[in-house]
């Protein structure tokens, strides 16, 4: 009996531990995979926003419009659901060497407790808890955010998201230069705020609207032709103080008069719009912006800005191409002639002009979309005060091309940890899995 029992021994217990372990590998598998599930989830509402509004989400996670109207729904976190994440949600920073086999993490600083931009280590800088802000970015294109606590998958786990844009910046390893489209140079469109800026867009069918509006009701005795018809955009900045309060406002007029060889001009009654009124908001005028499109079957083109309470605004001219221009464009862009004169009563020295001017004017639009290299457009001229003053010099002019290069492509890495593992600075021995992405456009 004894050496039966023996026997079975020697043969069950090898059988009992196979199945332990084998139970115990199973539950291994099903862990794994349920937290790859989880990563490749995080790694798709990543790709879903741009890099700075995932900056500003896990720097203001907590956020809403419902419980601040100031705060703009598609700011609120939406890389997932918000209750999955029951521990702190926020941007960090590498706090050791590139490379170290100890790195740690340390938090950045915001701009709330810094005081200023310069002492911000955070992607995103506010100085009133998200409402009004600036993108700052990293200028090594790396960024890192930490999720703790999260709940996915029926997993527990924390998450470290490094994002990578510097392969895809002028330099990389990823393709040549001509290919890295983070080094191309776009205007920074995406930060308008309405509480804080005016913008005005032309519709592409003005000025064939306005040669029917002048033949059907203005009576004239010839038929007016678009070679007749002289444009003058007027942006005017006018602060007044109403029932004791500051309110600024920004008009941009329209006005059209048709010049005919012998006839009497047809002066058109001007079409006026209120693009900016802080009445409500009380937020400061910060920059303002034209999206128009060149006349190019008139004379010259006129754009005035009137600042005549000297306001500290960026004035953006941005001239646009219209969706039916042919082969006729860059002929076009070469005879194009446009005079943009700046007002700002009482100030003699354009080198102390309260506006800061970025425009694309004097570029030719032609070539933006072809390998063709083209100087500056000639029949463009810069005034303020009505005296021709030379862009560049005394003037802070910028072009809107060249206005920003922005990390719009980017890898993604999402690193799985043990739940706890941010307290500890993300010790690798704590790693479980890690998945990675891109987004490429």
């Amino acid at each position: 009996l004894l050496i039966a029992i023996t026997i079975l021994a020697i043969i069950v217990v090898p059988l009992l531990h196979t199945f332990v372990s084998s139970a115990r590998s199973n539950l291994k598998a099903r862990k794994l995979l349920r937290i790859t599930t989880a990563a490749q989830d995080i790694v798709e509402g990543i790709k879903a926003n741009t890099i700075e509004e995932i900056a500003y989400q896990f720097n203001y996670p907590d956020v809403t419009n419902a419980a601040d109207p100031n705060i703009k729904k598609k700011n609120e976190f939406q890389v997932i659901k918000r209750s999955l994440i029951a521990g702190d949600v926020k941007e960090i920073r590498v706090d050791t060497a590139i490379g170290a086999s100890n790195r740690t993490y340390a938090d950045v600083v915001k701009g709330e407790v810094a005081g200023s931009k310069a002492s911000t280590t955070a992607s995103m800088y506010s100085d009133n808890n998200g409402v009004d802000y600036e993108f700052l970015g990293q200028t090594d294109g790396k960024y890192y955010f930490a999720m703790a606590d999260v709940t996915m998958q029926h997993a527990n786990f924390d998450a470290l998201i490094e994002i990578d844009a510097n392969p895809y910046r002028a330099g990389g390893t990823v393709s040549p230069a001509t290919a890295l489209h983070n080094a191309n140079e776009v205007v920074a469109i995406n930060r308008m705020n309405i509480a804080t800026d005016a913008f005005y867009v032309e519709d592409e069918n003005a000025m064939n609207e306005a040669l029917t509006n002048i033949n059907t009701s203005y009576s004239p005795t010839y038929t007016v032709k678009a070679e007749d018809l002289h444009r003058k955009i007027i942006i005017d900045v006018e602060q007044a103080v109403i029932s004791g309060t500051t309110t600024t406002t920004v008009k941009v007029t329209y006005q059209y008069t048709a010049k005919h060889a012998g006839e009497t001009d047809i002066v058109c009654a001007p079409e006026e719009n209120i693009v900016f009124n802080n009445s409500s908001s009380k937020k400061d005028l910060k920059e303002i912006y034209l999206f128009y499109f060149p006349y190019y079957n008139g004379t010259t083109d006129e754009i005035e800005y009137h600042n005549d309470d000297l306001l500290p605004v960026n004035l953006n001219i941005v001239k646009q191409v219209r969706s039916t221009a042919g082969t006729s464009l860059q002929s076009d862009e070469n005879s194009y002639k446009c005079k943009l004169d700046i007002y700002e009563p009482g100030i003699t020295n354009p080198a102390d002009s309260m506006t800061k001017l970025k425009t694309n004017i004097d570029t030719n639009l032609y070539a933006i979309n072809t390998s063709v290299i083209l100087p500056k457009l000639v029949n463009v001229r810069l005034y303020y005060n009505s005296i021709g003053i030379t862009p560049g010099g005394l003037f802070d002019v910028k072009d809107l091309a060249s206005s920003e290069v922005k990390d719009r492509i980017f890898d993604i890495y999402v690193h799985v940890y043990n739940q706890g593992a941010m307290a500890a600075s993300f010790p690798e021995d704590q790693r479980l899995t890690t998945v990675s992405g891109s987004k490429d456009n």
